[in-house]
């Protein structure tokens, strides 16, 4: 009896904190309407929860006629001083505020945003690419990266993008084990029997080697020297590893899945992200959250197993349209 009060005592002084700081936000939101500078700092969220709640910022930003610019010093991709902001070094302010007149916030938790509960009802994964790119964008340096990624592994051909996703994500999925999610990939590979590279993003040290293994056929590739889990610990809670190459190489894997033709993809919002970068991508989600974990962009992606030959059918037909007498394929844009 006694540990449950501590519970709910806890819980009622989170809600109250939170609900406070909304308040406050709204406050200073309304008191300076004009540019906001925002900083994100949440120890315990992953990089691409940081970038969905800049979503929400920008729709409001956007219904309000506002400037913002986005700053996050979450020390797990940073360091544990916050003074090193990783959005800056990884995506862009397009019209970046001066501190003097703006509104300064800080967001420790997504509740404390005004109307979290409405900000992402009824976005499309087009509205949320239009605010990305209205707003913010990749830097120079994570572009330039992929662009020569992608020429020197595949070019114009059609690439499966596939992105396995382990640890601890069984706390908002149905876990897909290693063996489940290779027989998913060999059944995608069998519905289209020309495609022979497949792009592998994974927290999973041991999925790759496997894959290999098992199409021996296939040309399957990733990104070289990129950090994963050996002991099932979340990459992005690993310790001792260098956060900012952490942040950098989930944001990389994203936009290189953005990439492909086809993408076959657990439960995650890095993947999840690809498909904001790329409205267009056809996306094939092998284990939608449960019910309650179903989060933005996840929640958007239509797509299930059950979809997967029909939209193979389709990707290939595209391509054969597009062939028009080119050498190789064109990717899907």
């Amino acid at each position: 009896m006694i540990g449950a009060l501590k519970v709910y005592s806890r819980m009622f002084a989170l809600r109250l904190r939170r609900s406070w700081r909304r308040r406050g936000n709204l406050r200073t939101l309304t008191h300076k309407p004009g540019s906001w500078l925002v900083s994100l700092n949440s120890p315990s969220n992953g990089l691409f929860a940081h970038l969905s709640w800049c979503v929400a910022i920008w729709m409001r930003a956007r219904a309000q006629g506002s400037s913002v610019t986005i700053r996050a010093i979450s020390p797990q991709y940073g360091r544990s001083t916050g003074s090193v902001d990783w959005y800056d070094l990884l995506f862009l302010n397009r019209n970046p505020v001066s501190s003097r007149g703006a509104a300064i916030l800080t967001i420790t938790e997504y509740e404390e945003w005004p109307d979290f509960e409405l900000a992402l009802d009824g976005v499309t994964l087009i509205e949320a690419n239009a605010l990305f790119n209205h707003f913010s964008g990749l830097s120079r340096s994570i572009a330039d990266e992929v662009d020569q990624f992608c020429h020197e592994h595949w070019h114009s051909e059609q690439v499966l993008g596939v992105h396995y996703r382990g640890t601890d994500k069984f706390l908002e999925a149905p876990p897909v084990s290693l063996e489940e999610m290779i027989s998913l990939v060999k059944k995608t590979a069998a519905l289209w029997p020309e495609l022979k590279i497949i792009f592998v993003a994974t927290d999973e040290s041991g999925f790759i080697p496997a894959l290999r293994a098992a199409l021996t056929t296939h040309h399957i590739v990733s990104v070289e020297g990129t950090l994963r889990s050996e002991n099932g610990q979340p990459v992005h809670r690993l310790p001792g590893v260098d956060g900012q190459r952490r942040a950098r190489e989930a944001v990389v894997d994203c936009v290189i899945l953005s990439r492909t033709s086809l993408l076959l993809k657990s439960a995650s919002m890095l993947s999840g992200w690809a498909a904001v970068l790329n409205p267009a991508l056809p996306t094939v989600l092998v284990n939608p959250p449960y019910a309650d974990r179903n989060f933005f962009p996840d929640s958007l992606l239509p797509s299930r197993m059950s979809d997967l030959p029909a939209l193979v059918a389709s990707i290939r037909e595209k391509a054969d349209m597009r062939v028009s007498g080119e050498k190789g394929f064109v990717p899907i844009q």
